[in-house]
């Protein structure tokens, strides 16, 4: 039993070493004829110090090698716009923002374990109401910006959500047993499905959740997720949220909120939270 164990652990510990010198690497017009989609994209696993393109692997497993079935359309879905790791020994995280069910482009996100294998997918606007197209969660395209905090939280955005108003997403990849599955997200109209009574961030045409971040900023040390809006109000805008249970909503506070200070400058077109003053 003993040498089962020291045999699992040094198996972990190579993975782990392996896939440092590795580099994943995002081709979303990238063809997958295995299983005749055009322009679906694809992920390749590359050496890190290689500069011969041989060298690149491309990821053919779970889910890559899975065709659509009649609900679903993969053809310039454009997976690998997003991608991104949560770290060592974490997930990998990637997203097709143009990926089409039932002729709605609701855009999908895949989580990876850290040798790769396919985790779960992510459809944050599967089942939400689309009947009228971009005017509800239709064209909402999430994916379009996507990421993995270190606690374990996945943060969506979906900007072309409810005439491109935009909505932000929040869940949790956790595995463990109860953890919070909940689909958190931005507060909407009322008639569009949402939970709470706070009024959206922003209007009509704002692309909020064209770029996401998060981070603990303050002293109450509460995680914020932060999303860009580069459309709202002219200059752009950027919304802090936090995650509020009795709703399932995010919530904000008009002093929580950036404006940008030029018309037309796309304020908030990308994020990224960084620790100034290393007190975190």
């Amino acid at each position: 039993m003993i040498l089962e164990e020291n045999y699992v652990a040094s198996q972990i510990s190579l993975l782990n070493m392996i896939l440092e010198e590795k580099l994943l690497v995002g081709a979303p017009k990238a063809d997958v004829p295995e299983i005749k989609v055009k322009r679906g994209g694809a992920i390749f696993r590359c050496p890190s110090g290689t500069t011969l393109e041989d060298d690149c692997i491309r990821l053919s497993d779970d889910p890559f090698n899975v065709p659509p079935t009649q609900d679903e359309e993969m053809d310039d879905q454009w997976l690998g716009v997003v991608l991104q790791s949560q770290g060592k020994g974490k997930n990998v995280l990637t997203c097709g923002h143009r990926y089409k069910h039932t002729n709605n482009g609701i855009g999908v996100c895949y989580t990876l374990y850290q040798g790769l294998d396919f985790q779960a997918p992510w459809r944050p606007c599967m089942g939400r109401p689309d009947s009228h197209d971009h005017e509800q969660f239709g064209l909402c395209q999430s994916g379009v910006s996507s990421m993995l905090t270190q606690d374990d939280g996945l943060v969506i955005g979906a900007p072309g959500s409810i005439y491109w108003r935009g909505v932000v997403f929040r869940s949790n990849i956790s595995e463990q047993l109860g953890a919070d599955k909940t689909w958190y997200k931005s507060p909407v109209p009322v008639a569009d499905g949402s939970a709470g009574s706070q009024e959206p961030p922003v209007d009509i045409y704002a692309y909020l959740g064209y770029s996401v971040t998060s981070g603990i900023f303050d002293k109450t040390l509460e995680r914020y997720y932060v999303s860009g809006a580069p459309r709202s109000q002219l200059t752009g805008e950027v919304i802090f949220f936090t995650k509020s249970s009795p709703d399932g909503s995010l919530r904000y506070v008009e002093t929580q909120k950036f404006k940008g200070q030029k018309d037309f400058a796309a304020f908030g077109y990308s994020l990224l939270a960084v620790d100034v003053n290393g007190d975190k």
